[in-house]
């Protein structure tokens, strides 16, 4: 199987089961394997803080998938979903028309993965474990 089909298949996973610890783990290790230290860091946070993007599944404006920022009163309240503000600051990547305050929409769970690991490797500082 070439490497990208194997990355593929691990996108794929999590599409399907957006919090599956497995496939996050095996992600984090492809991309140690190919070299991409930022990415299998971000992967390796995500599992040891339990995160996954959080799913919305209502009608909306937005995506159905999302990043929350975490706060003392959040929105949403999606735990697993949260991310420290400085995180949730640098994503960039989604997919409203306008800002919103406290969530960052996607149309898929891989976009949102996508998004994240873009924003850890902007960052200049350690993203602190959230327990």
């Amino acid at each position: 199987m070439r490497d990208d089909d194997v990355r593929e298949a691990l996108l794929t996973s999590l599409d399907a089961d957006r919090g599956d610890a497995v496939s996050q783990n095996a992600l984090g290790d492809w991309f140690e394997e190919k070299g991409d230290a930022a990415a299998a860091a971000c992967f390796r946070w995500v599992v040891s803080n339990r995160r996954r993007p959080g799913h919305y599944p209502r009608a909306s404006q937005y995506g159905h998938y999302f990043w929350e920022l975490q706060e003392r009163e959040p929105i949403i309240n999606d735990p697993q979903a949260q991310l420290p503000a400085p995180l949730w600051r640098q994503l960039l990547n989604n997919d409203e028309k306008e800002p919103v305050a406290s969530f960052k929409s996607y149309q898929s769970a891989r976009s949102a993965y996508a998004d994240l690991i873009e924003a850890w490797r902007s960052l200049r500082e350690a993203v602190p474990d959230v327990g």
